[in-house]
């Protein structure tokens, strides 16, 4: 056999393999957003783009409410519990010592408003996983979980 098969073969083996893990880890992400507390999440729409594309996953930091400053990207519920947004706090408003945070897609023109004042802590799932300005993601391995939701 030539060197050159060998290579060749040797080429379509590791590219198999790659799919493979690539399919497994969709499976184990795909299973934890459906079965866990929510510690990822899987990005849909594009209010947060370019932070954020469709199909991102990111994982969620848990936070106390003193730890969300403006500037982080948080996940929470919309008020009928029917919905996890990913938006950016864009201010912190104090109302009788309680923090709620005023948010905003990176994409979108204006603020949120699906709580008068802001998100109330007790919606909040967390912060996105970040160092910096970079959020810790997966780029589109979320797209099997869109797929199964439809």
């Amino acid at each position: 056999m030539s060197s050159r098969s060998m290579v060749h073969r040797n080429g379509r083996r590791l590219a198999t393999t790659l799919v493979l893990v690539l399919i497994i880890v969709a499976i184990v992400v795909a299973v934890k957003v459906y079965l866990a507390d929510v510690p990822v999440a899987v990005v849909k729409g594009n209010s947060m783009f370019p932070l954020l594309r469709e199909g991102d996953v990111v994982f969620i930091v848990r936070s106390n409410p003193r730890e969300i400053k403006e500037g982080d990207v948080i996940v929470f519920w919309t008020p009928d519990n029917a919905m996890l947004v990913i938006h950016r706090v864009i201010e912190v408003v104090e109302v009788d010592s309680t923090p709620y945070y005023v948010t905003k897609g990176d994409n979108n023109l204006f603020r949120d408003v699906y709580y008068p004042v802001g998100v109330p802590h007790s919606k909040v799932v967390g912060k996105v996983a970040s160092v910096g300005n970079s959020v810790y993601k997966i780029p589109y391995m979320g797209y099997i979980t869109l797929i199964f939701r439809h």
